[in-house]
């Protein structure tokens, strides 16, 4: 008997210390990011993959453009997160700072390599030699159109225009007005939706800063072109800026969207838009790239923003942060992302009493390697319209554009160029004029930041 207490008390003892060196060996990572029902999912089904790695998540910021303060104020106080979710447009300037851990060793080790990305996402990661994040998710912008308003109008419904003045010549066809003359239907309007003065831009082959990421060019004759045809089509199309504004202002919610309510014909807007457009089955719309300027300079281009995973320079657990971020960023996160979502959409549809199924048409993840497991597992299922939609945003991360592109002060660079528009469009400067401040104010901007690096 004693001999059987003695075995037993061995058998409990080595369980207790197997338990408690379980315990020891497991570790938790503080993660400041996403915290929508299907991303905690996606962070419980990493765990339940990895029994040794718990995910102890928190909203970075309401504000999305003030992610980084918070995450530089937390790392100026010691309180950091081991991983955050960072906001691309504005990630080198924060990255230059050095708060951010060198993950370059591991992709190395790996064989995480550039081939398996999207190169415009995947080469903002990187300051003076040093990659500091890996990508997330992202997005492109596209031109959408209402093919029963081009009917309406006598036009071909399959045919979007692929230039300018094409645009010019449908809005003035498609728009429409009551007997005083006011506009109850409004065919484009510039500046609405998710396009920006970047946008145009670009599709004019202008560029916002120079090769060396020193100088600001904003005022670049082709921007200048650009921003000047924005405030011309206003004015010629829309009843000018503020009249468009007060238009917009109506509109709210998904299903009170001017696109969507069909209130306006034409709309360049994100990727994003082709869930919202599957919830309104009786939406009649194509997908195209943005018409291009006729100036002999015009390209076929659009911009990509999104979102970065990067590990704190100080974590006490860099090999489990790359494990996280390597996993949540590559084929298995996304897998798991897709079915949450896909789930949580089933719930909202079946809420709504809408007609149908719901279906998933993949995010754009940076990762190729995510990218085509979600196409193995979900493209199939799309109707052939919508497949063709999507393969058009996947050729799109091939001749996009990136918010990285604006430079050190991206965050500065982007409310100083809203600022220059909206004082274009409501008169109270030319757009050159505009666009010479603009240049001024970033540039002083940017010195200052190239002054301060630390990450040399």
């Amino acid at each position: 008997m004693k001999r059987m207490m003695v075995v037993l008390t061995t058998v409990l003892l080595i369980a207790a210390l197997s338990g408690a060196m379980a315990a020891a060996q497991t570790v938790t990572l503080t993660f400041w990011g996403w915290i929508g029902p299907e991303w905690i999912e996606t962070y419980r089904e990493f765990e339940r993959q990895h029994p040794n790695i718990k995910i102890k998540e928190s909203l970075i910021s309401q504000e999305w453009a003030s992610s980084s303060e918070k995450f530089l104020a937390a790392m100026a106080a010691g309180n950091a997160p081991d991983i955050s979710v960072q906001n691309s447009h504005q990630f080198a300037q924060w990255a230059s700072q050095g708060p951010f851990l060198d993950i370059r060793p591991y992709a190395e080790r790996d064989g995480v390599v550039r081939d398996d990305w999207f190169a415009s996402q995947w080469d903002g990661t990187f300051f003076n030699g040093r990659q500091f994040a890996l990508p997330g998710v992202t997005d492109v912008r596209l031109f959408y159109w209402n093919k029963d308003h081009y009917r309406e109008a006598g036009l071909d419904p399959e045919v979007p225009p692929a230039t300018w003045d094409e645009l010019e010549a449908v809005t003035a066809k498609v728009t429409k007005r009551d007997n005083s003359g006011r506009i109850t239907q409004f065919g484009f309007l510039p500046y609405y939706g998710n396009t920006w003065t970047w946008l145009y831009g670009w599709l004019n082959g202008g560029e916002f800063v120079d090769e060396t990421g020193r100088i600001i060019t904003c005022d670049d004759p082709r921007i200048v072109y650009a921003l000047d045809w924005m405030v011309n089509f206003y004015n010629e199309y829309c009843g000018g800026a503020q009249l468009a504004a007060s238009f917009i202002e109506g509109f709210q919610a998904a299903a009170q969207d001017p696109f969507v309510s069909e209130k306006l014909s034409m709309v360049g807007n994100g990727n994003w838009m082709l869930w919202n457009f599957a919830t309104f089955p009786d939406l009649d719309y194509g997908a195209a790239p943005m018409p291009i300027p006729d100036t002999g300079t015009g390209v076929k281009t659009t911009w990509s923003c999104g979102s970065y995973y990067a590990i704190s320079a100080n974590t006490k657990h860099p090999e489990e942060a790359w494990t996280f971020i390597k996993w949540l960023s590559g084929p298995e996160g996304a897998k798991a992302y897709a079915a949450a979502l896909l789930k949580a959409r089933t719930r909202e549809w079946e809420r709504q009493q809408l007609p149908g199924s719901p279906v998933y048409v993949p995010e754009l993840f940076n990762s190729k390697l995510a990218m085509k497991a979600l196409e193995e597992e979900y493209l199939g299922a799309l109707p052939p319209k919508v497949q063709a939609e999507y393969q058009l945003t996947i050729d799109a991360l091939s001749w996009t554009h990136s918010c990285t592109e604006m430079g050190l002060v991206g965050l500065t660079y982007w409310n100083e160029m809203h600022a220059a528009t909206e004082a274009a469009m409501y008169g109270k400067m030319t757009a050159k004029e505009a666009l010479e401040q603009c240049r001024i104010r970033v540039q002083q901007a940017l010195d200052e930041a190239w002054e301060l690096i630390k990450v040399k």
